[in-house]
C-alpha cells in the first residue's frame, strides 16, 4: 500500500512526496482546497529535494489569487528560492 502525502513528509520521504503531489495535480482533484495543498506539498517537496524550478512554479501557482494568509506564505517560500 502506499504511504499517504503526509506519512511521506513525516518520513522525510520527499521524492516520494513530490511524485505524488505531481501525479495528483495532473489529475481532476475535487475542488480548490485539494488542488491548493498538491500545490503546497509539491512545492515543500520539490525544495527539499532541490528542484527550483518546480517548487517555484508550484509557489507562483500557489499565490494567484490567494488570500492574505496563504499569499504570506507564498511570498516566504518564494523568498527562499531566490
Amino acid at each position: 500500500m502506499m504511504a499517504k502525502p503526509k506519512q511521506m513528509q513525516n518520513r522525510v520521504a520527499w521524492q516520494e512526496c513530490a511524485a505524488f503531489a505531481a501525479s495528483a495535480l495532473r489529475r481532476e482533484l475535487p475542488g480548490p482546497l485539494f488542488i491548493q495543498e498538491a500545490l503546497r506539498m509539491r512545492g515543500i517537496a520539490a525544495w527539499h529535494i532541490g528542484d527550483d524550478a518546480a517548487a517555484r512554479a508550484a509557489f507562483t501557482a500557489l499565490g494567484k489569487n490567494a488570500p492574505p494568509g496563504r499569499a504570506v506564505e507564498v511570498e516566504r517560500w518564494l523568498d527562499r528560492l531566490r
